[in-house]
C-alpha cells in the first residue's frame, strides 16, 4: 500500500513539473494558454455579466493581465472572492469528427479577490495563487 502511494506521489509530482515547468511556468507560458481561449465569461454572483470573445478581445484582455508581473503567492486570510472569468476552449476534434461539431469546454478559471492584488488561477487542473500588480487588478475587478 505505501509503495503504491509512493509511486503515485511521484507521478503527480513528475506530472505538475513536466506540465508547468521548473518555475511553475513563465509568463510566455500562461500567455499562449490564455490566449488559446475562445470565449471567457465574466460571472458575478452566479451569473453572467460579459463576455469576452474574438481574438483581437482576448489579446487585449491577456496583455492587460501584465502576466510577467504575476508572483506567486497566498491569498490573504480574510479576503473576499469577487470576479470569476470562465475560460473556455473547443474540445479536441475527434477521429471521424467534423471541426463543426465540437463544443466549447470549460478549460479554467481567474478568481479575484476584492481590495487585494491577488488572483486564483485555475487552469490544465492545477490551482495557484498569484499576486498580480495593481493595474491588472484593477483591471480584473473594475473593467466589468
Amino acid at each position: 500500500m505505501k509503495l503504491k502511494m509512493s509511486l503515485l506521489l511521484i507521478m503527480m509530482g513528475t506530472s505538475l513539473i513536466l506540465l508547468l515547468g521548473c518555475s511553475g511556468g513563465s509568463s510566455q507560458d500562461w500567455n499562449s494558454d490564455l490566449q488559446g481561449a475562445e470565449k471567457i465569461e465574466v460571472v458575478k454572483d452566479s451569473n453572467t455579466i460579459a463576455t469576452i470573445s474574438g481574438e483581437e478581445e482576448i489579446t487585449q484582455f491577456v496583455d492587460s493581465l501584465e502576466l510577467d508581473k504575476w508572483e506567486m503567492g497566498s491569498i490573504p486570510s480574510g479576503a473576499s472572492k469577487g470576479l470569476i472569468y470562465k475560460l473556455y476552449s473547443n474540445e479536441t476534434v475527434k477521429l471521424g469528427q467534423s471541426a463543426d461539431d465540437v463544443n466549447l469546454i470549460e478549460v479554467g478559471t481567474i478568481t479575484i479577490y476584492e481590495n487585494v492584488p491577488y488572483i486564483e488561477l485555475n487552469l490544465k487542473g492545477f490551482g495557484l495563487s498569484f499576486k498580480v500588480s495593481e493595474r491588472a487588478a484593477d483591471y480584473l475587478s473594475n473593467s466589468y
